[in-house]
């Protein structure tokens, strides 16, 4: 008999999926430049009851023009990381049409920082797969959690997380105790 699949059979955690060598440039690039902002819902302001945490668009052309040369080398090795990780991902979900990506935005997490439970996918907006880049692990708390804390992850550096972005996979970034939590979040759909 054919063993019928678990919701958690579809988050996956690559261990190193992005390289400390590629971390390490996004970081040094990104860190310390103009462009962040307080982060959105659909392009609204929310309520920092609900989400508390700083971004910046590090595919949008107008970041990507103030060091057009090393942005946009960063913009293509993201690319190349993420859509190995997808096609390792399809694999268990056979049946996912992707066609499109959103492109990259880097998260900053400061002490204090959360989302709560929250889905990927909107009416307006709709996304078949997320997927979270962690770019180091020199802070504490920030755990990722699904199904109201029932399931939680503790990503290193360099771990990327996939999951389908749907109502069935609500999750949340704990608040970070201490330290700063950086990573790059992206959709496909």
């Amino acid at each position: 008999m054919k063993k019928l699949n678990e919701l958690n059979d579809y988050i996956k955690v690559y261990k190193g999926g992005i390289s400390n060598e590629l971390c390490d440039r996004i970081l040094n690039e990104y860190k310390n430049c103009d462009g962040w902002e307080e982060a959105r819902i659909g392009g609204h302001i929310v309520d920092k009851s609900i989400r508390n945490v700083r971004n910046i668009n590090i595919s949008h052309s107008e970041i990507i023009q103030h060091n057009h040369d090393t942005r946009r080398q960063l913009d293509s090795d993201l690319y190349e990381v993420v859509a190995k990780l997808l096609a390792n991902y399809t694999e268990i979900a056979p049946h996912t049409t992707i066609v499109n990506d959103s492109g990259y935005i880097l998260l900053e997490y400061s002490e204090g920082c959360f989302y709560t439970q929250h889905t990927d996918h909107f009416d307006s907006n709709p996304r078949s797969i997320s997927c979270s880049l962690n770019l180091n692990d020199d802070y504490t708390g920030g755990e990722f959690t699904f199904f109201d804390d029932k399931l939680s992850y503790t990503l290193g550096r360099g771990d990327v997380i996939m999951f389908p972005s749907n109502f069935m996979y609500p999750h949340a970034i704990k608040p970070i105790l201490s330290g700063t939590r950086y990573s790059i979040i992206t959709w496909f759909n």
